[in-house]
């Protein structure tokens, strides 16, 4: 944006532009310029207030634990709704060679409630 401004400048400066339309086009330049350092601000507010994925602790054992039980005791439409939020994709290259890839969990299984992922064992 300032690069801009200061092209529409020179062009003033060197008479090739006249004052009236430099100055209406500078004014909206920096009318954007404005709004866009505003939603940086904001943007940049907004990461502060998130953690990063590294901060957050997450207790593998118990989310493993709760996988586990949800799918060997749970239903079987609960285990396979878990299955399908859990896998990202599976790349299949032969009979032989299928990979998946997982999401990770960044929510303890207390917060899983919130979400509506229960365990067997809250269910009996």
């Amino acid at each position: 944006m300032e690069e801009s401004i200061e092209r529409y400048l020179l062009a003033f400066e060197a008479k090739s532009l006249s004052e009236a339309a430099c100055g209406a086009r500078i004014e909206k330049l920096a009318v954007t310029a404005a709004n866009l350092r505003q939603r940086r601000a904001e943007l940049a507010a907004e990461l502060e207030d998130e953690p990063e994925v590294g901060d957050v602790e997450i207790d593998h054992a118990a989310i493993k634990a709760t996988l586990a039980e949800l799918i060997e005791a749970g239903d079987r439409p609960t285990a396979k709704a878990l299955l399908r939020t859990l896998v990202h994709e599976v790349r299949v290259e032969s009979r032989d060679s299928i990979w998946p890839t997982f999401r990770v969990p960044t929510a303890a299984p207390a917060a899983w409630d919130r979400i509506g992922v229960r365990s067997a064992s809250a269910t009996r």
